[in-house]
């Protein structure tokens, strides 16, 4: 029996080279420009264009480095699923920084843990108490402030969401 290799591509050619240069930012802006007016995004009766998205993404983008995020840093965001993830992620891949999920579920200390293991630049969170009620955000930055202080993390950039925000 005919033992049989299946064919790899070497580093060399060009299908892995084509492979290797497709990054999502590149993916998400070559499918905008080739579709500005297509929908990206649906989230109940919300819709919004690939050129409405890309503007949003390059916005958040320009946040985002001001803010002081860098190639390789970390944002953590704390919210449910919605149109904004999508933003982060594909922001944070025109960046080359990394997005850390965090599921609002925890609670403050399972919180405080994961903050400590990711070391955010930035935590992004969508507020789901009033956004008036001082107290409740308070709270959680003096948890996200206790987790980073031990990691050795001097400041945090915290940016609060309403739903009103988004729209």
């Amino acid at each position: 029996m005919t033992h049989v290799r299946p064919m790899r591509p070497t580093a060399g050619t060009a299908l892995t080279r084509a492979a290797a240069a497709l990054t999502v930012d590149a993916a998400f802006r070559e499918r905008a420009a080739a579709h500005p007016a297509r929908i990206a995004l649906v989230q109940d009766e919300r819709r919004i264009s690939y050129a409405e998205l890309q503007d949003r993404v390059d916005r958040l983008c320009l946040g985002l480095l001001r803010l002081g995020v860098q190639r390789g840093d970390r944002i953590a965001v704390l919210s449910e699923n919605r149109f904004e993830y999508v933003e982060v992620l594909l922001a944070a891949a025109h960046i080359g920084a990394i997005v850390a999920c965090q599921n609002w579920r925890l609670s403050a200390a399972e919180l405080e843990h994961c903050l400590r293991l990711v070391a955010p630049r930035v935590v992004l969170l969508k507020v789901r108490v009033d956004p008036n009620d001082a107290d409740a955000i308070s709270s959680f930055l003096a948890q996200a402030r206790k987790a980073l202080s031990q990691q050795g993390t001097k400041s945090i950039n915290v940016v609060l969401t309403r739903e009103e925000d988004s729209e």
